[in-house]
């Protein structure tokens, strides 16, 4: 028979360490070459182009604009450090591989 404070145990364990979420987040791929700005609007200075399928995480949203990272390392030289804002219609999410 297993204790009470074994199960206790276990039950703790498996809310600490559960299964990754059925969605869980794969990141966007960049539709189009598109400016990562400081800020979410045109009016915002441009640090640099994003290449059409750089990878990118979201990090926030505001209105229409989406601020992401790069996951990989971009294509036009940006570090894979930068943050800034692009539009959302130039992302689309990215589909994430099931491995079996």
């Amino acid at each position: 028979m297993i204790s009470a404070s074994v199960v206790g145990v276990l039950l703790a364990g498996g809310a600490l360490f559960g299964a990754a979420p059925a969605s869980a987040d794969c990141g966007y791929y960049v539709t189009d070459t598109v400016n990562l700005r400081s800020g979410p609007g045109t009016g915002y200075a441009s640090y640099g182009l994003l290449r059409k399928d750089d990878h990118v995480a979201v990090l926030g949203k505001k209105g229409q604009w989406r601020k992401v990272t790069p996951m990989d390392d971009p294509k036009s030289g940006l570090s894979i450090n930068a943050k800034g804002w692009v539009r959302g219609d130039f992302l689309e999410k990215a589909t994430c591989m099931q491995l079996d």
